[in-house]
């Protein structure tokens, strides 16, 4: 019953993206980088094994990527000095151990905007480390959805208030449906069915250590690109995930070259992350997810590739069948954040 109530709430409070943007007009909004949870508990607890194990059963393994993704990484603030400045960061669990009977299960509570705008909190109060051992057992899965569900509600706010109409109109026109993009999107070439966007301003700085204490730093590019493609809707078997990587090898051998001659981008069908398909439905369409990792085929002397996630539906305005595909590289640094970026911009997904 605790979890099936703990369940319902969490729907409640998570059913509506537009929960974002309430709370006092004019308020602050959240701050923190993406991905990142602020645990606010004593030290004790922070350095205990139960909450060693809390946090990797929280910070949640992205399959079937590698290197190894983790939804979240995890800092600590101890009860004693968090302040007003803490108090403004977009992800925080409150952990706290009261060794009163009726924190037996442990109570769970999620609070959206609690102190500012954009911003999810959850509460956790228990009574026994064996408490905090069932928690993990039945409700960590639930209380890492929360903040997964808050980080794509955040980008797709960000998105569809960028308001990149001539692109909106662009892929209207063309597909009959419309995407919102982060801002710097651009078309990069288009032919045919075919149409791929790139995400500019991806760089990041990264330090490297140049010995004897000395550092230096570089720019670490990250290409994010997102492909979509259609094709004429004549049956259900279509939207089998072999089919449809059928589909996008193909489609991928032909429009998505590499700039050296006979390279082209191809699935990695290796054990270690062979493509997983999921389906669900998303604004009434049947829709298919796929997760696996690119490279490049056809010569031994280039090497890309990377985590890809994309949605495969029936859009009903053209009978076609659409594959939005999105596409991250970037050595030497965690993607997590790029992977959240495209499936927020399906979630942006409009037939109007």
């Amino acid at each position: 019953m605790r979890t099936v109530l703990f369940f319902l709430a969490t729907w409640i409070l998570l059913s509506s993206c537009d929960d974002f943007t309430k709370g006092k007009k004019g308020g602050a909004l959240a701050t923190g980088k993406p991905g990142e949870i602020l645990m606010v508990c004593t030290d004790n607890l922070w350095n205990s094994s139960e909450v060693d194990s809390l946090i990797y059963a929280l910070a949640k393994e992205e399959e079937p990527y590698y290197p190894i993704e983790y939804a979240f990484k995890f800092y600590h603030k101890n009860v004693i000095g968090f302040n007003h400045l803490h108090k403004k960061v977009r992800n925080i669990i409150i952990l706290e151990q009261q060794h009163n009977a009726q924190y037996s299960p442990a109570k769970i509570e999620t609070i959206k905007n609690k102190w500012v705008k954009g911003q999810t909190v959850v509460e956790i109060t228990f009574k026994s480390p064996e408490d905090l051992l069932n928690l993990i057992k039945y409700d960590a899965a639930k209380i890492t959805e929360i903040f997964e569900e808050s980080e794509l509600n955040r980008n797709v706010q960000s998105y569809q208030m960028a308001k990149m109409t001539p692109l909106a109109n662009k892929l209207f026109g063309k597909y009959k449906f419309k995407l919102a993009f982060p801002g710097g999107a651009q078309i990069l070439s288009e032919k045919d069915d075919f149409m791929r966007i790139d995400i500019q301003d991806r760089s990041r700085e990264m330090k490297l250590d140049g010995g004897n204490n000395y550092e230096t730093q570089r720019a670490n590019f990250i290409l994010s690109s997102v492909m979509i493609w259609q094709q004429d809707y004549t049956n259900k078997a279509q939207l089998s995930k072999e089919s449809l990587l059928a589909i996008q090898d193909s489609t991928l051998k032909i429009y998505a070259p590499h700039h050296k001659e006979g390279a082209y981008m191809a699935t990695e069908y290796d054990s270690l992350v062979y493509p997983m398909a999921k389906v669900f439905e998303f604004n009434d369409l049947y829709t298919v997810e796929i997760k696996g990792q690119y490279r490049m085929n056809g010569r031994d002397d280039v090497f890309m590739g990377g985590p890809f996630v994309s949605y495969s539906f029936v859009n009903p305005n053209t009978n076609k069948l659409v594959t939005i595909y999105s596409i991250v590289h970037g050595p030497s640094e965690s993607l997590i954040n790029y992977i959240r970026e495209h499936k927020s911009i399906f979630r942006t997904l409009s037939l109007e």
